[in-house]
């Protein structure tokens, strides 16, 4: 008796989509395990892979090996071609459909929900659908419409010996809870990371958005900044706000996978270089990004309430503290882990001013510090300083910053420099706007507004809190240093310094050089910031690139 032949198949992969899926959580394709899988099913007769293909070069070999027709997909810009490469692979399948009916098996390799009506119309003409993609990238309505769906995510886990299930198989078993002191912990993680503005993006999304950022920078950018990185990523097909966006940039600041050289790393300073090799060692550092923020705000690190708030498993957490003791950052402690450097983050003589006010702070009667004294007492001053009441908020701000770094020295949890540089900021806007306008000392408001300019690290937590301010003190600080003989104007900074910068008066645009100067040295983040906001100033071409050419120098030092 002749043996049964297996059913014939056509397969189509939508390339960007699994591979990018398959990357965030696996850190890799495996295209031996997805061919096998499916030739147990069929005999594939005909196998094409849609992408750009200048962006996913590591798999065009053994695509080829496996007899894969590579279809290129142009990029134009830095917009990628995700809808082109959907409509290309949904006219292929329809036209293998009516050109070759001996294929009965068809399969579809993406989670995209822009399949669905291509997956209906071929079980309308009676052929087989099998589907793949991977748990979490995959539209809930794919599997649903597939004969078979098949999770990529079984065939590379070890124990899964048998074929996956088809789609409307039993859910699997949930995990056991974890311990309420777990809970506890993570909950208090969480509400402490919440406060500063993260958003804790669920496991998937976030390593989807890292991969993708990690494929921007392997495709090389010139002069490639966080902020520039984040824009010019494609986010298509993700659900990624922009505080989603921000959340990756900031664990990318916060972690240990880039190099800015010698500058301080900020959203605007040009990043260098990357310090870890491939996709899993650079989400692996950026998802360290979450411990370090806790870890620098003096929280007892635990493994397993870690590991629940960011939804990784507890050995993958491990690994990244460990690392962090062997960078000398963290020390093991009775099963948890604590940060260890205790720099103090108002040091330096641009703070001289502001140490000097601390030290003449003392605290009323009764009050000892507390971390709910030390916030209640910088709510009220921002409530008095929105009513413009500028006395007692200075009064209730320099008390909040004298108890904050009192309890910081003590390593109270929950206090760390992001807690100190923005008490420190917002006492020195007040300070400085008192000296200036009620007092009409110009000079001695310079120290407070170059202290503010120190404080900022463009695009970071204490940036977002208190982005609002940040023009209007550049533009006193400017206008003080020429002890108000340069009037204080509205708008954006930037548009004010192209215009003194190209000033007709030769010594007042040699003057403000000193002080763009003098910036530099104090946070040259800040000056990168303008260059980018230089970009978006109607103004002569010739006029902006002088400026931006002397703004680059002055960054680099």
């Amino acid at each position: 008796m002749a043996r049964r032949e297996r059913p014939e198949m056509a397969v189509f992969i939508d390339f960007e989509n699994i591979a990018t899926a398959a990357e965030s959580r696996y850190y890799t394709l495996d295209l031996q395990r997805l061919f096998a899988e499916l030739g147990r099913r069929g005999r594939p007769v005909l196998k094409r892979a849609y992408a750009d293909w200048s962006r996913f070069t590591k798999y065009r070999d053994e695509l080829l090996r496996h007899g894969v027709d590579l279809v290129q997909i142009y990029s134009y810009g830095h917009k990628l071609a995700r809808n082109r490469a959907d409509v290309r692979m949904a006219i292929d399948a329809i036209e293998t459909l009516f050109t070759r009916p001996e294929v009965q098996m068809f399969a579809i390799i993406s989670g995209d929900s822009d399949f669905s009506s291509l997956i209906t119309r071929l079980r309308e003409h009676g052929k087989f659908v099998i589907g793949v993609g991977v748990q979490g990238a995959t539209s809930d309505l794919i599997p649903a419409l597939c004969d078979e769906f098949i999770y990529y995510d079984t065939l590379i886990t070890p124990e899964a010996e048998e074929m996956p299930s088809p789609a409307a198989s039993a859910p699997e078993p949930s995990p056991a809870a974890p311990a309420p002191e777990i809970v506890g912990t993570a909950d208090r993680y969480r509400r402490y990371l919440q406060d500063w503005g993260f958003v804790l993006l669920e496991p998937t999304t976030r390593r989807m958005g890292l991969t993708r950022l990690f494929e921007t920078l392997r495709a090389g950018v010139a002069e490639l900044t966080l902020a520039r990185w984040l824009e010019r990523t494609n986010w298509e097909g993700l659900d990624l706000d922009p505080g989603g966006r921000q959340e990756l940039g900031w664990l990318l600041l916060l972690g240990s996978g880039l190099s800015f050289g010698s500058l301080p790393p900020s959203f605007f300073t040009p990043i260098q270089g990357v310090r870890v090799a491939g996709l899993k060692r650079f989400i692996e550092a950026a998802e360290s990004g979450w411990i370090r923020f806790l870890g620098m705000a003096n929280w007892p690190l635990e493994p397993e309430a870690l590991a629940f708030l960011l939804g990784l498993p507890v050995v993958e957490v491990e690994s990244m503290l460990r690392g962090m003791v062997r960078e000398g950052l963290l020390v093991a402690e009775d099963g948890t882990f604590r940060w260890i450097p205790h720099e103090d983050p108002l040091r330096g003589s641009v703070f001289e001013a502001l140490r000097a006010d601390l030290a003449g702070a003392t605290y009323p009667s009764g009050i000892t510090p507390s971390l709910g004294d030390a916030r209640a007492l910088f709510e009220e001053g921002m409530s008095y300083r929105r009513d413009r009441n500028f006395p007692m908020a200075l009064e209730r701000f320099r008390l909040a910053l004298r108890m904050t770094l009192d309890l910081w020295e003590t390593r109270t949890p929950g206090v760390g420099p992001y807690e100190i540089r923005w008490r420190a900021a917002s006492y020195c806007s007040v300070r400085a706007g008192e000296l200036f306008n009620n007092r009409r000392d110009f000079a001695g408001s310079l120290p407070y507004y170059y202290a503010f300019i120190a404080l900022m690290i463009p695009g970071d937590p204490v940036w977002e809190k208190l982005r609002g301010l940040v023009d209007f003190m550049l533009h006193y600080a400017l206008s003080a240093f020429f002890d108000n003989q340069v009037p204080v104007t509205s708008g954006p900074f930037v548009r004010r310094l192209l215009e003194l910068f190209h000033d007709a008066d030769p010594d007042r645009a040699e003057r403000v050089r000193e002080w763009v100067a003098q910036v530099a040295r104090l946070n040259p983040a800040i000056l990168g910031w303008l260059l980018e906001q230089l970009t978006g100033v109607e103004a002569g071409e010739e006029q902006k690139e002088a400026l931006a050419v002397f703004l680059r120098g002055q960054i680099r030092g």
